[in-house]
């Protein structure tokens, strides 16, 4: 007869369902006192760690479950949301934010995406503050560690310089038409030498790329200063429409385009006018950075709980060194290849503005002198 001293029999029964308990042979694990002290004494310390960082950790942090259970707040993130955390804990995370008056018509988005275990960005608002989430899946615990941070600064500066760009716009637009317009006038004279005629179709071109840029200035600042309309909307039919306005442009470069949609979607919640001016620059970056003669492929699906957006394309493509960059105001690839094409670079922080607005997310796959392809997803409610 075996005798066991000092040491714990850790039974497998969970792998075995209650019967089990009464067989002849049960399989068992024989495993020190020791050791399992010294694994007590691991979980100890590592819980004593998190204790310490959520107490004295400057950083706003939330400890919470996959179902969005709150199971820890710093003091930091209670300040940063004028809430007592200890008031929440066992609740839904989404009750804390509330509380501090952030809209809950987000809460559905919000906890999708902790469903997906893939690290993310999230952005709330709550009267004249702003926050912003940085949410990191902890794998072997199997909860989420939140960053809060307060994002009311950043904003509020972010909305200065769109109020800038409104001035600048708007002072603009006036002495710019006069000029179009008077260079249109030059161009219709018969009697117009060829030299001077190639002159003025500079003017008049450069007059319509600055009309262009001063339209993204005032989309941005609209977008920052109306926000979006929430509306159901058919986002097939959305795509559609903008496509056909894109279809002369692909013919004159002799692009060869196709097109992949379903026949029904669930409708999304957003803003008609704003989504489709996202999907207008994303199909005009597709055409100008495609060759003559190249190809675009357009496919809408759903994806989970989400409508998605590709648009491929066969064009120069994006270095790998830029492709983090890409959505970021007044960035521009430069290689030899695209130096021929104007632009600012506020048409892809647009979309980037556009798409978070509706709590999606926006990213890009490219291979230099390969193309590239831009995904768009929004979130379609839950019914």
């Amino acid at each position: 007869m075996l005798q066991i001293t000092k040491c714990t029999i850790v039974s497998t029964l969970a792998h075995h369902n209650l019967c089990n308990m009464w067989c002849i042979a049960p399989i068992v694990e024989v495993v020190p006192e020791d050791m399992i002290m010294l694994h007590i004494s691991d979980a100890q310390r590592q819980k004593a760690l998190l204790d310490a960082i959520f107490s004295n950790s400057p950083s706003g942090l939330l400890l919470v479950s996959i179902d969005g259970v709150l199971l820890e707040t710093s003091a930091a993130a209670d300040h940063m949301f004028a809430q007592d955390g200890a008031l929440f804990i066992e609740q839904h995370v989404f009750e804390m934010f509330a509380a501090a008056g952030c809209n809950d018509e987000d809460e559905d988005t919000f906890i999708e995406q902790l469903g997906e275990k893939q690290p993310f960005e999230f952005s709330l608002r709550a009267g004249n503050k702003s926050y912003k989430l940085n949410s990191s899946w902890l794998e072997e615990m199997g909860e989420w560690l939140v960053f809060v941070e307060d994002a009311t600064p950043a904003v509020a500066l972010s909305e200065l310089k769109a109020r800038v760009q409104r001035l600048a716009s708007h002072d603009l637009k006036n002495p710019l038409s006069r000029i179009m317009g008077y260079g249109t006038l030059l161009l219709d004279l018969d009697d117009l030498p060829e030299k001077h005629h190639n002159f003025v179709e500079r003017i008049v071109k450069s007059s319509e790329e600055m009309t262009s840029m001063l339209r993204s200035f005032a989309a941005l600042e609209q977008l920052r200063s109306e926000g979006i309309q929430r509306k159901p909307l058919n986002f097939v039919g959305l795509v559609q429409a903008v496509t056909q306005t894109y279809l002369t442009d692909m013919q004159t470069k002799s692009l060869t385009f196709s097109s992949a949609m379903p026949e029904t979607l669930p409708s999304i919640f957003g803003d008609q006018e704003k989504l489709a001016q996202a999907v207008s620059h994303l199909m005009h970056n597709a055409i100008t950075y495609t060759k003559e003669g190249g190809s675009i492929n357009l496919r809408v699906s759903q994806v989970k709980n989400r409508a998605r957006l590709e648009i491929e394309d066969n064009g120069y493509g994006i270095p790998e060194s830029a492709q983090g960059r890409l959505f970021q105001e007044f960035y521009r690839v430069r290689t030899p290849s695209t130096a021929h094409i104007g632009g600012i670079g506020l048409g892809l922080s647009l979309v980037k503005s556009v798409v978070e607005a509706h709590q999606g997310r926006v990213w890009v796959m490219s291979e230099e002198n390969a193309g590239s392809t831009f995904i768009m997803e929004l979130p379609i409610p839950r019914s």
